[in-house]
């Protein structure tokens, strides 16, 4: 079973970047998944999900907590009616083709209880920053069955009224 993220990195990064599991670069988590359908398969859904949101920007807010007891940093966002969308079109395209196998974390984290943010990792944003959301990353948690590390998978452009392509 594959152990993946669909991201926005505030900083954008290629197919086949890897990082180790502590060194996260800054980013927005949209869903976080199990996969027991094959690779590819996963990437032809994210893809067609993401191929359908407008791009757009989103501002950060204060900074809260999640996590257990409080322990992650995070900056809350604002504006962020693009990553929402996203959000809820991922969740739509993994959970309605049974071929995916999919398997998503509790309610706390996806559709209603998702909540857009930015995780302080190897850095972290300040209130009142604006970044883009052009485009969404799906990043293996496990590459070579290795959770040590990350790697970008794949990374899918949003619809710029047709200016570009949706996968790169």
């Amino acid at each position: 079973m594959g152990s993946y993220v669909v991201v926005v990195f505030v900083r954008p990064l290629a197919a086949g970047t890897r990082f180790g599991r502590g060194e996260w670069p800054l980013h927005a988590t949209l869903l976080r998944f199990d996969a027991a359908g094959p690779p590819e398969l996963v990437r032809r859904l994210n893809a067609g999900a993401v191929a359908q949101v407008r791009r757009g920007t989103v501002l950060v807010g204060p900074d809260d907590r999640f996590g257990r007891g409080g322990s992650v940093p995070v900056s809350l966002l604002e504006e962020a009616e693009t990553l929402s969308i996203l959000h809820r079109e991922l969740h739509a395209a993994l959970t309605k083709d049974p071929d995916a196998a999919i398997s998503l974390p509790g309610p706390r984290h996806v559709l209603d209880g998702y909540r857009p943010h930015v995780s302080h990792t190897t850095g972290r944003l300040r209130r009142g920053e604006r970044f883009e959301v052009a485009e969404a990353a799906l990043v293996d948690m496990r590459p070579g069955g290795d959770s040590r590390y990350r790697e970008v998978l794949a990374v899918y452009l949003l619809d710029d009224d047709g200016r570009r392509p949706g996968k790169t």
